[in-house]
């Protein structure tokens, strides 16, 4: 729950919520209300769940029965806080927004300060924003048929302790809300792995977290072309051997050609040792 006053918010999502349906077990599709109230502030979320990574969300807050800007957050970031040694979070790009049709990635140590992205601080101008780490991601998405630009976002960090070689060490985690308003704030969630096919499948298409890393121009068509072959070979391993079979067809003629050129050196210079007085 994401509110602009730091008590209100912190009492919202430090409470225990009442839900509305009196199902233990909920089975998808299905839908699920919680409500909390201390007397003055009043929160309401609304949960819709399918048989996808996507969830829709509705949430909404009263202070004395007026309505007051409220928006949703992640808060914590991933990872199993049980891992020992777990990988800085600070080397992972954890905080992703799209604008213009470009998506850009930033790591905590460009979010985290305070003087930079203020708590309370909105930013609009967002096709989509979230959080995510090397393998899951969560997206925060307009509603179908929303215009470009149309979520506003803030961001900063708190601290966690985790054990890296037998110690406790603080690191930042990172938290993101979005889409403030007084009235109920309505937008998809995609909470899942970073699968690029189930990204590429959504609306706006979401494959551009996966990151190639800087040899992306050999990465892409190597991965799609792993893909490919999978279809006829459902063995991973056999697929791989298969792809380095191919690869090494055709950069055989290559190959070739320069141990040639080698082995033309290589005598060329036994013969000059051998008659060093030649010329």
């Amino acid at each position: 729950m994401a509110l602009n006053d730091e008590q209100q918010e912190s009492a919202a999502n430090g409470a225990l919520y009442q839900i509305s349906t009196p199902a233990s077990t909920l089975h998808a599709p299905a839908d699920a209300e919680f409500s909390w109230s201390d007397g003055h502030l009043e929160v309401t979320k609304r949960f819709h769940f399918d048989h996808t990574y996507v969830v829709s969300v509705e949430t909404s807050a009263k202070f004395d029965g007026a309505p007051i800007l409220a928006g949703m957050s992640w808060l914590g970031g991933f990872g199993d806080l049980t891992v020992s040694n777990p990988a800085p979070i600070d080397t992972v790009p954890f905080r992703f927004l799209q604008r213009e049709r470009k998506t850009y990635h930033h790591c905590s140590q460009e979010v985290g300060r305070a003087e930079k992205w203020p708590h309370g601080v909105w930013q609009g101008g967002k096709d989509w924003t979230g959080i995510q780490d090397r393998y899951f991601t969560a997206v925060f998405l307009p509603l179908v048929g929303a215009p470009p630009g149309s979520l506003e976002a803030r961001y900063w960090k708190v601290s966690r302790t985790v054990q890296v070689e037998g110690k406790d060490t603080e690191e930042p985690v990172p938290q993101i809300q979005t889409a403030a308003s007084a009235q109920p704030v309505a937008m998809r969630v995609y909470v899942g792995p970073k699968d690029y096919d189930e990204l590429k499948k959504m609306n706006p298409p979401l494959h551009s977290l996966v990151n190639f890393g800087w040899l992306e121009f050999i990465a892409d068509p190597l991965f799609h072309g792993l893909k490919w072959l999978h279809n006829y070979i459902p063995n991973w391993g056999w697929a791989i051997v298969v792809l380095t079979l191919v690869i090494n067809m055709l950069l055989f003629p290559l190959a070739h050609f320069q141990l040639s050129h080698d082995a033309e050196n290589a005598a060329r210079r036994s013969r000059d040792q051998t008659n060093p007085g030649e010329i």
